[in-house]
């Protein structure tokens, strides 16, 4: 699965929770069992290094490119939750890139945030829709005094917390209109209850699939040109899958297939995870 990374605007969890505790890592992070993801390796090389305060909320995301370190994002909180996040840098002396400003609902969710980019001197804004099992349906962003430019939409079945297909449509309703359509198969191991709060957050942060990878067993993600063509077809595999005491995944090598040059070589990616408490 691919996915266009935007820079970065994150969705937070809360620091507290009304009494259905719905949104509260704090009270689900009781056993040994609770972990959550920490590093991410592809290939042998680092891709992505996340750190959790002892609440559970994420307080900071290193990023690479191939293998490389290129730079980080800081989250500071208030008592409503989230209040900004900050990303630095590493090609230019650890300045900051961007700043992101969150705002809430009663539950802590991220409804909108808005980032202020000082590299490209530009505005964007996203906002979230949630279902009433919250779970992220759609976000859209747009740039200061701009159309909507892209909007995802996410379509769950009743069995998982996973959503099972997403439609990405980029510049929406314009000429230059196009769309990547992607169907997910998951596998028989279900999206830990303490990592759910997390999918809207990594989702924002462009990360996400890079972490639900673990949870799936196959896709075909399929890009639809201006005109309704298709650019690329291709389809994904999930084997050699290992597993730690605890059932989380460690190890599995993702196998992409071109399915509209059926004579392209498959290739092979090795995929490795680490888990903090």
């Amino acid at each position: 699965m691919y996915g266009l990374a935007l820079m970065v605007c994150v969705v937070m969890l809360p620091t507290a929770c009304k009494d259905d505790g719905d949104f509260s890592l704090q009270r689900l992070l009781k056993s040994n069992h609770d972990l959550l993801p920490s590093k991410i390796i592809r290939n042998g090389a680092t891709l992505l290094e996340l750190t959790f305060d002892t609440e559970g909320k994420l307080i900071r995301v290193n990023n690479y490119t191939f293998g490389e370190y290129s730079g980080f994002t800081q989250y500071e909180y208030n008592e409503q939750g989230i209040l900004e996040g900050l990303r630095y840098n590493a090609y230019n002396n650890n300045s900051i890139f961007t700043r992101t400003v969150f705002t809430v609902d009663d539950f802590g969710r991220i409804q909108e945030c808005e980032t202020y980019s000082y590299f490209y001197d530009d505005i964007y804004d996203l906002t979230f829709d949630y279902d009433i099992r919250n779970r992220l349906t759609s976000r859209q962003l747009r740039y200061e005094g701009e159309p909507i430019s892209h909007i995802f939409n996410y379509t769950y079945d009743d069995d998982h917390d996973l959503y099972i297909e997403s439609e990405k449509v980029y510049h929406p309703n314009e000429p230059s209109e196009y769309r990547i359509h992607t169907e997910y198969t998951p596998g028989n191991k279900p999206l830990p209850d303490h990592w759910k709060n997390l999918v809207p957050l990594l989702n924002a942060a462009g990360v996400m699939e890079d972490v639900l990878d673990m949870f799936y067993i196959s896709s075909r993600e399929t890009f639809f040109n201006s005109d309704g063509g298709i650019s690329y077809d291709v389809g994904m595999t999930a084997g050699e899958r290992k597993f730690n005491s605890a059932g989380y995944l460690t190890r599995q090598v993702l196998t992409f297939k071109d399915l509209k040059d059926v004579e392209d070589p498959e290739s092979m990616v090795e995929m490795r995870y680490e888990y903090t408490q």
